[in-house]
């Protein structure tokens, strides 16, 4: 365990659900006026420097920390349609292709203040599949989420129905879009450099197992769509140790990813050491590279 010197006085007032384990990943409840796309950060693109630059040893932690604070989130939350027009978290996923970001701007997307919560993200040199999915809405259904009642305490019927068919079929749109189908993502994303990366929690909310059955079917369901993520070595899995401290989830890499692209990124092309650029994506989970492709 990296010790980054952060006591554990909490300064920061997220809500985290406590039970007989570890904290549970709960999405908060919000009232209105709580802006969309943003669970604890802010994003202003007009103060994102967006061409990629790598981290050194020495800073990776400074790195993730920052560029995670100022990249795009994945996760955001929807209006309801009642009078008080209240904000409420749901499972979310994006679809990006870079052909849409080949100018000065690249591309940066990240989540922070994982403490439970399963990522994943299937990457290829055509675009970025990426979905975040809340432990106390799919994996360990809160008694008190609308979901609980609706699907009869059914914990494998609200994963089949907030996972496996967003997956599937999308969810939502416009204003209220919760997440971009992996099915009708596939024929644009899928190439022969693939690869998907599950980052999860190393426990269960209750430290007696984990999520194994349902990460395997996310896995299975993504294989369904794109084939070739059914050969060797197309996988990558990290698991992460959850923690509950709030000033660490806040002024560290733990619980953060992060995935960014440049079109431009700027390289050494020859023996001579003359400059060039090229296309670099890149993701790390906390401060572990999982994914570096360049062409």
């Amino acid at each position: 365990m990296v010790d980054y010197g952060i006591s554990k006085h909490s300064l920061f007032d997220r809500k985290l659900n406590s039970r007989d384990g570890r904290s549970k990943c709960s999405a908060p409840k919000r009232g209105p006026g709580i802006a969309e796309r943003s669970l604890v950060v802010s994003f202003d693109n007009s103060t994102i420097d967006r061409r990629m630059k790598l981290p050194t040893p020495e800073n990776i932690a400074k790195y993730i920390r920052d560029e995670t604070n100022e990249a795009e989130p994945v996760v955001w939350g929807v209006r309801d349609t009642n009078a008080a027009k209240t904000e409420y978290d749901v499972n979310t996923s994006l679809f990006e292709e870079y052909k849409f970001y080949q100018n000065d701007d690249g591309l940066s997307l990240s989540a922070t203040h994982l403490t439970g919560c399963t990522m994943l993200a299937i990457i290829s040199r055509k675009g970025i599949w990426i979905g975040h999915f809340w432990e106390n809405i799919a994996f360990a259904t809160d008694e008190d989420n609308q979901f609980w009642e609706r699907y009869n305490e059914d914990q494998d019927k609200i994963f089949e129905e907030t996972v496996i068919k967003g997956m599937r079929n999308g969810k939502g749109s416009g204003e209220n879009k919760q997440q971009d189908s992996l099915r009708l993502a596939a024929p644009k994303l899928d190439d022969d450099h693939i690869k998907a990366y599950l980052v999860h929690p190393s426990s269960n909310w209750k430290e007696n197992g984990d999520y194994r059955l349902y990460w395997d079917r996310m896995k299975a369901e993504a294989v369904t769509h794109i084939p070739k993520l059914g050969q060797p070595d197309r996988w990558v899995e990290q698991a992460y140790e959850p923690t509950s401290n709030k000033r660490i989830l806040r002024y560290t890499p733990r619980g953060r990813l992060l995935f960014k692209y440049d079109a431009k990124h700027r390289s050494e092309t020859s023996s001579e050491g003359a400059s060039g650029t090229q296309q670099l994506a890149m993701l790390w989970s906390e401060t572990t590279e999982l994914h570096r492709d360049a062409w």
